[in-house]
């Protein structure tokens, strides 16, 4: 009796543990565009994510013992293909202000990442401040922490069925 009662704990912290578990199916990363502004990009494999957030960790706990502060978020309307990107401070091309609105402080540092309404897939998130942005230039991408591509590359390695779990 007591080796079932321990495997079947065992069974239901493993479902607990794994159904909480979200799929990775591609990156999130920054770039900029000509005039040096701030551009979100995603590259995915199988279904296109529903939007964005852009999100910073407190650096203590607030009111709501929340770990993390929700800066902005982004709709995105029906993508298409396996690539996306726009800018934060101007959405467009199928891309809508949600809930907040992103206003870069240079004391912070950023992530964001690509969701699913039906939280069962999102992409890679990425770290950033607004010192990273001048780093970059039209062309490359920041994806992770600190690792700078180009858009070719970061696509890749976005749509690569390797990457995406």
């Amino acid at each position: 009796m007591r080796r079932w009662l321990s495997a079947a704990l065992a069974g239901v912290l493993l479902a607990g543990v794994t159904g909480c578990t979200v799929e990775t199916n591609g990156d999130t990363g920054i770039s900029v565009d000509a005039a040096g502004r701030l551009v979100v990009v995603l590259a995915w494999c199988g279904a296109a994510p529903d939007g964005v957030t852009i999100y910073h960790n407190r650096l203590s706990p607030g009111p709501s013992d929340e770990p993390s502060v929700s800066d902005a978020s982004y709709d995105a309307q029906a993508l298409t293909g396996q690539t996306a990107s726009f800018q934060p401070d101007a959405p467009s091309g199928g891309w809508t202000l949600s809930r907040g609105r992103f206003r870069p402080d240079p004391s912070i540092t950023y992530l964001a990442y690509g969701w699913s309404n039906d939280n069962t897939h999102s992409t890679l998130h990425v770290q950033f401040d607004v010192a990273d942005l001048a780093t970059l230039r039209p062309g490359s991408v920041l994806r992770g922490v600190g690792t700078v591509v180009s858009q070719e590359e970061f696509d890749r390695k976005g749509q690569s069925q390797e990457n995406c779990r």
